[in-house]
């Protein structure tokens, strides 16, 4: 749990820690339970997603850095062909990649530059030179690019899919968008 309080020093809102256990009672034989209270810049993974009240979902962002690397080693050391190793870009790490990026409150070019040296370690993986040059490997297959997939691109559709699921809706989303348009 947080507790989240701010002060101002000559104009400028800091945090503060305010030290507090959080005790909750239990029957006799488990006794009482302590909750961990944790500082406000201290990203916790909660649903999935890495956050924290202070410093917003740039630690998610590492997390997903750090999956995609760990999926290359994967990839390199099992030899795959460059067929099954497209489905697996697809269907295994992007599905992993995509679950909470409409969430994320991150900017758009920390999502840009998160995966940028990985794509160069991948395209000789997929089957591709990994000489090409950088503006042809976002664009999709249908218009002559290579295909890869884009953090920025698919956090948009993310955020945009959020948005027509819950916007009118009766969830506390829904309200809550509709307050922010107000």
């Amino acid at each position: 749990w947080y507790l989240i309080a701010y002060e101002t020093v000559d104009g400028q809102w800091i945090e503060r820690e305010i030290p507090w256990d959080l005790v909750v009672p239990l029957p006799e034989p488990e006794g009482d339970t302590v909750i961990t209270q944790h500082k406000v810049t201290e990203a916790i993974k909660s649903l999935g997603v890495f956050t924290s009240p202070h410093a917003g979902h740039k630690e998610h962002l590492q997390y997903i850095h750090d999956r995609v690397d760990e999926w290359l080693v994967k990839m390199v050391n099992g030899h795959l062909p460059a067929a099954l190793a497209w489905m697996s870009y697809l269907h295994q790490l992007w599905s992993g990649l995509r679950y909470g990026l409409g969430t994320l409150t991150n900017n758009f070019d920390d999502a840009n530059s998160c995966l940028d040296g990985t794509d160069y370690k991948m395209l000789s993986l997929l089957g591709i030179n990994r000489h090409i040059k950088k503006g042809w490997r976002r664009i999709p297959q249908l218009f002559g690019g290579i295909g890869l997939l884009s953090l920025t691109t698919e956090q948009h559709i993310c955020r945009v899919n959020l948005f027509c699921q819950h916007f009118g809706s009766s969830s506390t989303i829904g309200h809550k968008l509709l307050t922010s348009l107000h």
